[in-house]
């Protein structure tokens, strides 16, 4: 598979919206669901859909956004005027695990399906709650929640967490990377060697990421450790003074 290059000023905000110690979006100062039965509601609109230079995302669902839905309409979906809020407020008003905290915002909201997504506090140890839900004869049914980070989607690859090689020291006009792979999906134990792909690259004018992906194995596998293996990343580009950054979580990291 060749590099994908992404080219987004997006990406750029997002990663310093991702360097500090506040979530990415903040919730809400209004109350939790009980408030929520206002004459001031407002409709819940569909959040900003992915365009031909946008990298998917997913958050614990098959549902995919862009980078530009955590971003785009203010927090508060769960005071919309809409079915599918009203299905958000039943369950949060049931659910005993689920935060009663404001601040939702829906990323993906079609006639059929509908992802809600809340920023997790620091003592809760995930990045975001999720809450899904798909519309039936009887109205908009859950379908799944809980804690999820976002991470960037490719068809048949699972992203990969990546880490400099001992020794390896980038230095302005480095081209090539020498990067140990962690493959994050169950694979017995066995080593990502040989099922490792560049799956995107973006340039800035002040950082790089890498996203690298791994092919997973077929079959049922055990989720035991396994080793990391060694990979080489060619850039297009020198890398410069810009920071080096790793995509398999959204925000990226820093490397």
């Amino acid at each position: 598979m060749k590099p994908r290059v992404r080219i987004a000023s997006l990406l750029s905000a997002i990663v310093i919206a991702g360097c500090g110690s506040t979530p990415l979006v903040s919730p809400s100062p209004s109350a939790g669901p009980s408030s929520v039965h206002s004459p001031d509601l407002v409709a819940l609109s569909p959040p900003p859909a992915l365009s031909g230079d946008d990298q998917a995302l997913a958050c614990g669902s098959p549902l995919t956004f862009s980078a530009e839905a955590l971003l785009g309409d203010p927090p508060g979906a769960e005071e919309a005027d809409h079915p599918a809020a009203d299905a958000l407020r039943m369950l949060l008003a049931e659910n005993e695990v689920l935060p009663r905290r404001g601040g939702w915002r829906v990323v993906f909201l079609s006639q059929e399906d509908a992802l809600f997504l809340l920023p997790a506090t620091p003592d809760e140890g995930s990045a975001f709650w999720n809450a899904e839900f798909h519309r039936a004869d009887s109205g908009w049914d859950y379908v799944r929640s809980g804690q999820c980070s976002v991470k960037p989607w490719f068809e048949g690859l699972e992203p990969a967490r990546w880490e400099l090689a001992p020794g390896e020291e980038p230095q302005p006009g480095t081209r090539t990377l020498r990067v140990l792979v962690f493959e994050q999906a169950c694979s017995s134990g066995k080593s990502p060697e040989g099922r490792i792909v560049i799956a995107a690259v973006t340039y800035l004018d002040d950082s790089v990421t890498v996203i690298l992906g791994v092919s997973p194995l077929t079959g049922p596998q055990t989720c035991q450790s396994a080793p990391p293996a060694e990979f080489s990343v060619e850039l297009h580009e020198p890398l410069g003074d810009r920071h080096l950054l790793d995509g398999w979580v959204f925000p990226p990291e820093p490397r």
